[in-house]
């Protein structure tokens, strides 16, 4: 069911460490770590809690899971999210432009996207269009291919 905190891994101790996360500098950092769970491959968010030598404390950044809106401008975005609210479902606006990246880094992990319309036309000129991330997260190119984008 939508709106379950994540809390499935503790904290992790990697050493030699700096030798795979180099950025890994600074206390409070937030980073992404492909794990393999179950036979397939997940990205986590981790925070770095405490370096001491060779050795950094990560620790899960804990997601809540959401119906993702992108708002292109309509006037309906908000009613969109209230209606989720009222299925029972967690939904949060982003900016349409919001990778599927900077939502993870943020807590949050979209189960589902809404495109929510605006004024401009997908054949003018110009047009907005959601980070490629999105399309990725959604299913890659095929939805893209649907969507006539």
């Amino acid at each position: 069911m939508f709106g379950k905190d994540k809390t499935e891994y503790k904290d992790l101790f990697l050493k030699d460490s700096k030798k795979r996360f180099p950025n890994a500098t600074k206390i409070g950092e937030r980073f992404f770590y492909t794990l393999t769970k179950d036979g397939e491959e997940v990205i986590e968010t981790f925070e770095v809690k405490e370096i001491s030598g060779d050795t950094v404390r990560l620790q899960a950044v804990k997601r809540m899971e959401i119906i993702a809106i992108l708002d292109f401008g309509s006037q309906y975005t908000q009613l969109i999210r209230l209606r989720f609210e009222e299925m029972g479902a967690r939904s949060r606006i982003f900016k349409h432009d919001t990778s599927f990246f900077e939502m993870l880094a943020h807590g949050y992990e979209p189960k589902g996207f809404v495109l929510s319309g605006g004024p401009y036309s997908v054949y003018a000129k110009g047009h907005p269009e959601p980070d490629p991330t999105i399309w990725l997260a959604a299913g890659g190119s095929k939805v893209k291919k649907r969507a006539s984008f």
